[in-house]
């Protein structure tokens, strides 16, 4: 295990601990078992690489969630480097699109510049703002920033 988030392991803990009537389905508890294992051996900052997120949250149209049979997509290369053997590009791209990685692409997590509430009001130039709040409604995102709730009406 390479990364460790006590708040994952105690929601999976607290998760098992309640009532058969609100824990999850067989299914899903397996399901989260797998996604878990996955996000501590390779970091929340790859949920949209990881098979499992893949198959289970993150939209792809790669294996088993587009709906082809395992050996269909290989005829559909077969198909396309036998009819235009020289279209490399779109062969290139059908083969990414069949693994789902045209739709759930590995991204970095940050920000390159902080989008603040008064910014939004500069690009939102027909409504006036009612009022604004960090706290009770704005959470801490993923770059350590306070959300903000803006109220805004069309003037």
């Amino acid at each position: 295990m390479k990364y460790s988030d006590p708040k994952l392991t105690n929601a999976r803990e607290e998760m098992r601990s309640k009532s058969e009537l609100y824990r999850s389905t067989a299914f899903w508890d397996g399901a989260s078992a797998e996604i878990e294992n996955d996000l501590c051996e390779n970091g929340i900052e790859n949920f949209r690489s990881l098979t499992n997120t893949l198959g289970y949250f993150a939209p792809n149209y790669g294996l088993p969630t587009n709906g082809f049979p395992p050996d269909q997509p290989d005829g559909h290369n077969l198909w396309l480097r036998g009819n235009h053997p020289q279209a490399i590009k779109p062969q290139l791209a059908l083969q990414q699109f069949q693994k789902g990685r045209k739709a759930a692409p590995k991204i970095a997590v940050g920000l390159e510049t902080l989008i603040q509430g008064d910014d939004y009001l500069a690009m939102l130039p027909p409504y006036e703002l009612l009022e604004r709040s960090v706290n009770p409604y704005g959470y801490r995102t993923v770059h350590g920033f306070d959300s903000e709730l803006l109220l805004l009406r069309r003037k």
